[in-house]
């Protein structure tokens, strides 16, 4: 708390910065969406770099730091990045001290607002050249080629721009009007803020402009960055600047679910100036669409692959709704016609938006027409059959490779999506993998006791689709003979699912293909909400509407909280009408009632940091089994907002329990903590592959803090 206080939100740790290779101008990934891919030699030559300046046996996924020595960190992968970038250039010494490179920061607004001022304008080419190795480490990691992009914010709407590279090394030479048509005098001051912005706008690429900026030694979010250059920041400063905030997206945003991070150039800095701003277009080209938010494909005339009929992308498409003024609009249940005749470039900008736009001259009265329409208000809360799925989820309606229709795919990591989930991968797919259906990625929770398990998406199919299909006005082709000839529920339920498929002619795997979409498009919604603080639950069940449960993620039921949807695990959550128990909860017969709780899980878990050192480890050696220990802790749940958890086994032999804890310390005061002294608990995560390694569990909320 007294580091709290005198440093404010940065965290001054010992680490190590490994030696990382600056980027290779040329660049590509292979199957990328700007052109041909690397040769050979040169990827090769990233990859050896990688290899020397990462033990990469240890550093997981790319983000996860290891500890040398007890506590001294080395970086990861991403927090490399993340150094050499800067809240603006500025970052601490690795040394440990509390000092800063390069410049200072300020911070207001609770520690959510920074303000990054350099020390003199000498510092800019530190700056660029700390730049030219953050490029070059997201170009080992396959998050970019030889350019990245940021959100510039106009009046009315965001234009995604696209920056080469080799501009960093060039900088003396760049038109500073392609950053703001404002910045037309090249001074020591202009060229230190463009640096500066350079900086944060490619760490804000890194993580595809989606969310806060977080660099590993801030312990709070930042959802505003002011950059300042050589200018020294005062309460009365009204210089030229730069700002970062956040901001939504109109269509985009739905796409994104989350908000995303946009700059904005000002002569004079007024703090009175408001940032708030309605949801906001965006002026794009398909290829920096695909580039900053894929994977995704187009799709194009058989004959013209330079023009598109539509966008692929975030489980949905984008698809032209005018051509003069050319306006795209991307929709979850867009749909693409069997002859379409618009087309729009790959490489030509075009505004992405709502297809409704606000008239700020409109002339009527609203509250006059507000009393005329009275008797045609209804409850506020309730939805329209959300659970319906469009022609083209459902896979009937886009028939790709057919017809003058070519599909052109591209291979975009989702290196910069840190926050895409398994969900959103699970639903941006355009098929369905034998693999996905074996996962545990469904809670089915009783309606007799509220307890919940863990299911595999197979077990979920079997207990949904008869309900499903019943309420469906047209049955899918086949699902007749699915159900009678093929016995597709025992199939679900046991068995060799690639056995039974394979005794399917095409059209019936068609339609099972395509019923499986729609199931989780219509559970897309439920698990742990956007918000963090309500655990949703779908009502399948048959002849009542398909609607849902909303259980606030609070006491008994905190634990719903570690299901949240995170990189590794997907929750598709919904009731049954099987009556489960335990050892504790029985049934209570005539006098069960559902409470709108559900107390407690089975599920299994396993160590993500043993995980680690078996793949490290040589096979042959017989690894010892890892097992949870009483009174052990752990983190679980998803990486930017862990749980704690404790094991409850008193007896080796018996199932373990894990009691899920709100910690009395803030979360800042416990990232510091862990940063500090290297002794970060271990996680656990979710079984989600059905042949994963992993330990039984019973997951319940600890509403005393005390093992019971």
């Amino acid at each position: 708390m007294m580091e709290k206080s005198r440093c404010g939100p940065c965290m001054f740790t010992t680490f190590e910065v490994p030696n990382v290779a600056k980027f290779v101008d040329g660049f590509h990934n292979h199957g990328c969406v700007h052109g041909d891919p690397i040769n050979t030699e040169v990827k090769s030559g990233i990859q050896a770099s990688t290899a020397v300046a990462f033990r990469t046996e240890s550093s997981g996924n790319g983000n996860t730091p290891w500890c040398d020595n007890g506590t001294t960190i080395s970086l990861s992968p991403v927090e490399c990045i993340e150094y050499f970038c800067g809240v603006g250039g500025v970052k601490p010494v690795p040394a440990g001290h509390a000092e800063l490179r390069f410049g200072s920061l300020a911070f207001e607004d609770d520690n959510s607002t920074a303000i990054s001022t350099l020390h003199d304008d000498t510092r800019t080419k530190d700056l660029l050249l700390d730049l030219e190795r953050a490029s070059g480490m997201l170009q080992q990691l396959q998050g970019c080629c030889d350019s990245f992009s940021f959100l510039w914010l106009h009046e009315s709407y965001a234009e995604l721009v696209r920056i080469d590279l080799e501009t960093i090394r060039r900088f003396d030479d760049i038109p500073l009007e392609r950053i703001s048509p404002k910045l037309t005098k090249k001074t020591p001051q202009s060229c230190a803020l463009v640096a500066q912005f350079f900086s944060l706008a490619f760490l804000s690429y890194s993580q595809a402009h989606c969310g806060k900026i977080r660099p590993f030694f801030l312990d709070t979010p930042l959802s505003r960055v002011i950059l300042a250059g050589n200018q020294q920041w005062t309460t009365d400063f009204n210089g030229p600047c730069i700002v970062g905030s956040m901001i939504e997206l109109s269509c985009l945003g739905a796409m994104l679910k989350q908000q995303v991070f946009a700059f904005q150039y000002f002569d004079q800095y007024d703090r009175n100036i408001t940032l708030e701003r309605s949801k906001l277009d965006v002026l794009a080209s398909p290829e920096d669409i695909l580039d900053i938010w894929g994977p995704g494909e187009f799709l194009a005339p058989t004959d013209d692959k330079e023009n598109l009929y539509a966008i692929s992308i975030g489980g949905g498409l984008i698809t032209p709704i005018s051509m003069v003024p050319l306006m795209l609009h991307w929709s979850a249940a867009g749909s693409l016609g069997p002859q379409p005749t618009m087309t729009f470039g790959r490489t030509r900008k075009a505004v992405i938006g709502a297809k409704v736009s606000s008239n700020g001259n409109c002339q009527a009265k609203p509250q006059e027409q507000l009393q005329l329409a009275f008797s045609m208000l209804n409850e506020l809360g309730t939805f329209p059959n959300y659970w319906e799925v469009s022609e083209r989820q459902l896979g009937f309606g886009l028939q790709t490779g057919q017809g003058a229709i070519a599909l052109l795919q591209f291979n975009q990591t989702w290196v910069k999506r840190r926050g895409v989930t398994k969900k959103s991968r699970l639903l941006a797919q355009k098929t369905v993998y034998l693999a996905d259906l074996e996962g545990y990625f469904g809670i089915q929770v009783s309606v007799c006791t509220g307890i919940a398990r863990r299911v595999r998406l197979r077990d979920l199919l079997s207990d949904i689709l008869p309900a499903y299909v019943d309420a469906l006005i047209a049955k899918p082709p086949g699902w007749k003979s699915l159900l009678e000839d093929f016995n597709i529920l025992q199939a679900l339920k046991e068995g060799d699912l690639s056995v039974w498929l394979d005794s399917l002619e095409y059209s019936l795997q068609s339609t099972f293909e395509s019923l499986v979409v729609a199931i989780l498009f219509l559970l897309q919604d439920t698990g742990v909400d956007r918000t963090g603080e309500n655990f949703i639950i779908g009502c399948i069940q048959p002849k009542i509407p398909f609607q849902c449960f909303n259980i606030p993620c609070r006491r008994e039921n905190y634990w719903t909280r570690m299901a949240a949807d995170s990189e590794d695990i997907a929750t598709f959550a919904y009731v049954t009408t099987q009556c489960l128990e335990t050892d504790v909860v029985k049934c209570q017969g005539s006098q069960s009632y559902w409470a709108n709780s559900t107390a407690i899980l089975w599920t299994a878990v396993s160590c993500c940091d043993e995980e680690r050192h078996l793949r490290a480890s040589d096979a042959l050696r017989s690894p010892t089994v890892w097992k949870l220990k009483h009174s052990e802790a752990y983190l679980i749940g998803k990486p930017e907002a862990p749980l704690l958890v404790r094991v409850d086994r008193r007896d080796d032999h018996d199932e373990p329990r894990l009691l899920v804890s709100v910690s009395t310390i803030r979360s800042d005061f416990l990232l510091r903590l862990h940063r500090r002294t290297g002794s970060r608990p271990k996680r656990l995560k979710e079984r989600g592959a059905f042949n994963q390694k992993a330990e039984n569990v019973m997951v319940l909320a600890s509403t005393n803090g005390q093992l019971r």
